[in-house]
Order: structure tokens, then C-alpha cells, then sequence
């Protein structure tokens, strides 16, 4: 899996844009908004979860070294620029 893919726990950000659409489902409304709300919801889970990472660095070195950052294949530099730029994103 590509590490800018795998930072993002997809899984994750997945199970948090589902809340949206079951939120959809329950109100009986879905519309555009809903479906675009769900992918900023996804993108927003994704950029936290690569943002912890990053502030994780340390901990993860030792308790989760194959993970994208501790394990060489992202710098700390690019996991923070792909959050910032992922929050960007997600709140437009």
C-alpha cells in the first residue's frame, strides 16, 4: 500500500464518513451535501490520523515502527505538509 494512503488509516477515515451517511439514513435526507460532507469527514479522519503521527514519532519509533513515519518512508516534514494540506482540503 502507498505509505501516503496507509498514513491516513483508511479503515478509519471510512468508519467516521459512515456515521454521516447512517446520520443520512436515520433523517431520511441525502442530498449533495451529505455525500460531500461524508468525503470532508473522511479526509478530515485522515488528516488526524497522519497529524498524530507526526506528534507520535517518538512513541510509534518503539510501539509501531513499521508505520509510515517511524519507519523512514514519510519524513516528519511531508507527514505535517499532507496534514495541513489534508485540513485545508477537507474544510473547503
Amino acid at each position: 500500500m502507498n505509505s501516503y494512503i496507509e498514513i491516513l488509516r483508511p479503515a478509519n477515515a471510512i468508519m467516521a464518513s459512515i456515521a454521516v451517511l447512517l446520520m443520512a439514513i436515520i433523517s431520511h435526507t441525502y442530498n449533495m451535501e451529505i455525500a460531500l460532507g461524508a468525503l470532508a469527514v473522511c479526509i478530515a479522519t485522515g488528516a488526524g490520523n497522519t497529524i498524530n503521527d507526526y506528534y507520535d514519532y517518538e512513541i510509534d519509533k518503539v510501539n509501531k515502527p513499521d508505520r509510515p513515519i517511524p519507519s523512514g518512508r514519510i519524513s516528519l516534514k511531508n507527514a505535517l505538509h499532507y496534514s495541513l494540506i489534508l485540513f485545508t482540503i477537507a474544510t473547503i
